[in-house]
């Protein structure tokens, strides 16, 4: 792992803190699907308690999603390398979706595959996590 990430400090307790930063942001923010109208951390903290896989693989896919398009932007060259790859994460964030809640509806009593069309409600948590890997994407650029 260490030879594909060679810009990450996995030895910095700073990057365990941006990762569980970016993970709380796309289950809070993802899960809250009435932004506009009504937040609540229920659904979130619901969610966790659903299915231990669909946890392990959020926290994978999310992780992925960081720290992939963050080395991807330390190694560019270009001058709009910030938005592109926080483009790029906010997608694979999309993608991570997906697969979790895959595992949620698969093996929760709560939902059914029935339920799945639920995840195509997580625009929110894309577009947060979009900004937010920018936000430490720009602060990587300062170093």
């Amino acid at each position: 792992m260490k030879d594909f990430f060679k810009s990450v400090d996995f030895e910095s307790p700073n990057t365990y803190v941006k990762i569980i930063v970016f993970i709380l942001v796309a289950n809070i923010i993802g899960t809250n699907i009435f932004i506009p109208d009504y937040f609540s951390l229920e659904l979130a903290r619901e969610i966790w308690n659903w299915s231990i896989i669909a946890d392990i693989v959020f926290i994978g896919t999310m992780t992925a999603c960081l720290l992939i398009p963050l080395e991807m932007h330390s190694r560019s060259n270009s001058s709009i390398r910030t938005p592109i790859y926080g483009i790029i994460s906010g997608m694979m964030v999309y993608l991570g979706y997906m697969a979790s809640w895959f595992f949620v509806c698969l093996f929760s009593n709560e939902w059914t595959m029935d339920d799945y069309g639920w995840v195509f409600y997580g625009y929110w948590g894309a577009i947060a996590c979009m900004l937010t890997s920018m936000v430490i994407m720009s602060a990587s650029n300062a170093k």
